[in-house]
């Protein structure tokens, strides 16, 4: 590959639920030799409850709270070359704010 990986940007899949963000970032991260994050994962590996708990016990309002404080994280961690899975939802929020 000719293209000089630090040079590229950092890298968001954002899509609908079911729509392949993990399995190509998985891929491109693997090709790229770049860390792949799914802010899915992210959050439960900072909360240790899974998605559908979070969503149970503090409903879509709190999972998104944390989703964008995950994001905020990720985003602002230095020399990170990575490929980061978002829902659309995070998108569309940022898009309106």
């Amino acid at each position: 590959m000719s293209i000089m990986v630090q040079e590229l940007p950092s890298v968001f899949l954002v899509g609908p639920m079911g729509a392949g963000k993990t399995t190509i970032g998985k891929l491109l991260a693997k090709q790229l030799g770049r860390t792949f994050v799914d802010s899915d994962w992210y959050i439960e590996s900072q909360t240790g409850a899974d998605i559908a708990w979070i969503f149970a016990k503090e409903g879509e309002a709190g999972f998104r709270e944390r989703e964008t404080r995950a994001i905020d994280e990720l985003t602002q961690a230095p020399k990170l070359y990575w490929q980061l899975a978002v829902a659309q939802y995070w998108l569309l929020k940022t898009e309106s704010s």
